[in-house]
């Protein structure tokens, strides 16, 4: 029984790292017509697959691989340490995507959660503000004391708009919009 529970021991910090990864943010860019669009891949199939169809590169993401790691003394399960950034450019728009958590120790209350976070700014102006993309669900146990993230949505889109202004537009349980000249 000592050898098992000390197979699992060793086992358990590789499991940690070893599970598929979880891609939880689509990106989308098309350039020739303007348009970035982001989105949790389990909330919009149908919208990446008439992203596709159109021509945009679509690249897949996961926010745990966004997630530096530290060794937790005493424990087998590192901490989260911090978090990694990524930057893709469409045109004359950038995205910085970031990766996001609830609690450092991936043990305890929602430490298993993490999400992507974006930025965006379109010829060096920020444009919206950051955003977490996913769902969460406030009268799920998950987020029960957390609460859900600020700034919350399922997607979020950048196009430009026939005057020359460039709109960011998100969708939560409702549908924002806000216009920049």
């Amino acid at each position: 029984m000592g050898r098992v529970a000390l197979l699992l021991a060793l086992a358990l910090p590789l499991a940690v790292h070893s599970q598929p990864v979880e891609h939880d943010l689509a990106y989308a860019c098309s350039a020739h017509k303007g348009l970035v669009q982001l989105l949790s891949p389990s909330e919009s199939a149908r919208d990446l697959n008439a992203l596709k169809a159109a021509g945009a590169d679509v690249e897949f993401m996961a926010s745990d691989e966004l997630i530096e790691y530290v060794n937790n003394p005493g424990s087998q399960i590192p901490y989260r340490k911090g978090t990694k950034s990524v930057e893709r450019t469409c045109g004359p728009i950038a995205v910085r995507i970031s990766g996001g958590y609830l609690n450092q120790d991936p043990n305890r209350e929602q430490g298993g959660v993490t999400y992507p976070i974006v930025r965006v700014s379109v010829e060096g102006r920020p444009i919206g503000g950051s955003t977490s993309i996913g769902k969460c669900d406030e009268s799920s146990h998950r987020y029960a004391n957390a609460g859900c993230p600020t700034r919350w949505a399922t997607s979020m889109r950048v196009m430009q708009g026939f005057r020359g202004d460039w709109t960011v537009s998100y969708t939560r349980t409702f549908e924002e919009v806000h216009v920049a000249p």
